[in-house]
């Protein structure tokens, strides 16, 4: 098949979709792209090995090592609640100029 040889060999659908209509192919540019997912569908179901640019190919997930760098206190123990706003917290908390919070958690009076 055309079609897959030349997806295959890293031409984009769209090229393909003009070659085709210059050689006769009288069908509209969404219904080809339609027709050539429906193909590469089938060939997945086969298990053909058709190479296409569009799939991609999974690998696994890289193996995060610890850091270092970070003092043996501060290691989150095993079962401790996690705390997503830490950071925030710890970046407050290290401000030594004026900085306006639009939103105070303290001293509202109405």
């Amino acid at each position: 098949m055309v079609i897959k040889a030349n997806l295959a060999a890293g031409k984009k659908l769209r090229e393909v979709y003009e070659a085709a209509q210059r050689d006769g192919l009288g069908v509209p540019y969404g219904q080809f792209k339609t027709y050539v997912q429906r193909l590469r569908k089938r060939d997945l179901r086969q298990g053909s090995q058709a190479v296409s640019t569009h799939m991609r190919v999974q690998t696994p997930a890289p193996r995060v090592e610890p850091r270092r760098d970070a003092a043996p206190g501060q290691a989150r123990p095993q079962g401790a609640p996690s705390d997503p706003l830490r950071n925030v917290r710890e970046q407050r908390a290290k401000r030594k100029s004026f900085d306006y919070d639009p939103f105070p958690t303290k001293g509202l009076t109405q």
